[in-house]
């Protein structure tokens, strides 16, 4: 006896139309950072063939300015109704240098909740807020519903909000709606139904931040918990230093910052290429306070990056003023 038939290969279920999972304050202050990874093998390339990934991970990740903006409880929202399927929390908000007494760092997703769709799909949200998340396993979720706040636990290169969506084996892009293993010249539709202008608009560079400060020698832990972001100075400050916190740094872009006080003078610049890569780096220029002090008025900086992107070069020049009073 002889029998006939086909052997089925199962197709993945529709993935959910999706909320953006950050509720920010201000549409500015939610930056994607990081994209999912577009490109096999050694490389990246995130959904615009641009350099914003990590490699082979699905990961996007929303990043706040500071931990002071953490301190404000951005809700972290479901981005789809569902079933908790588990939940973390107890990391504290330290970064991917956090150690524990024996000297292990913390588990990369950090405080996190993970929700089970229609058809299979989970959600993963990572990188929150201490004793933040509000919903156990087994919870009923509906789109919308503030599961927890945005923190900095886990590997995170800055604190805000990592999300996940996967079918067993499937990540989805959420900016495309396709697997993170097609080529980022596969097109597709964006699963979120609405984001913030600030994601929803492409930066090849990203400027994560910028300000100024009297401190000679700012550094980036600092940067972090929210320092250094002065306003105005007295003409009576130490220093001027004009610092720029910058993402996904590539080796060989080139980089000038530059300090030009209220009479059109230079009074300090930086010209740099850059020989390694990062994912935040720090860059900062300054001059320590003349005899007689700063002259009063506006002092104007700026931030000139160009980077290589598939053979094209990327330029990204901005402005910022403080005054000198």
């Amino acid at each position: 006896m002889m029998f006939s038939g086909t052997n089925a290969v199962a197709e993945t279920p529709p993935a959910p139309e999706l909320m953006f999972p950050l509720h920010c304050a201000e549409p500015a202050n939610c930056i994607p950072l990081v994209y999912a990874d577009h490109k096999p093998g050694p490389g990246v390339q995130d959904y615009n063939c641009g350099l914003n990934a990590r490699e082979q991970s699905g990961v996007t990740h929303i990043a706040l300015r500071s931990l002071a903006e953490v301190d404000q409880s951005i809700p972290v929202l479901a981005a789809a109704p569902g079933k908790v399927r588990g939940t973390r929390d107890g990391i504290r908000d330290e970064g991917p240098e956090l150690r524990d007494a024996s000297g292990k760092p913390p588990p990369f997703c950090g405080n996190a909740v993970e929700i089970t769709h229609k058809g299979g799909w989970v959600s993963r949200y990572c990188h929150m807020r201490e004793g933040s998340v509000l919903v156990k396993a087994g919870d009923d979720i509906q789109a919308g519903d503030v599961i927890g706040y945005a923190g900095w636990s886990g590997k995170a290169p800055l604190p805000g909000l990592g999300f996940r969506l996967k079918h067993e084996n499937t990540i989805l892009d959420p900016f495309t709606g396709t697997p993170s293993t097609e080529s980022c010249a596969t097109k597709g539709k964006p699963l979120w139904s609405k984001v913030p202008a600030k994601v929803k608009n492409y930066e090849d560079i990203i400027i994560v931040d910028a300000g100024f400060s009297a401190t000679p020698q700012p550094l980036l832990p600092d940067i972090i918990r929210g320092y250094h972001r002065q306003t105005s100075l007295p003409v009576t400050a130490p220093s001027l230093v004009f610092w720029v916190l910058v993402g996904n740094v590539v080796p060989g872009e080139l980089r000038t910052l530059q300090i030009v006080g209220p009479d059109d003078r230079i009074i300090a610049e930086q010209k740099h290429q850059e020989r390694d890569a990062a994912p935040v780096m720090l860059l900062h220029t300054g001059a320590a306070r003349p005899e007689k002090g700063w002259i009063p008025g506006v002092y104007s900086a700026s931030v000139v990056i160009s980077r290589e992107v598939n053979g094209q070069v990327i330029d990204i020049n901005k402005f910022f003023e403080i005054q000198v009073e």
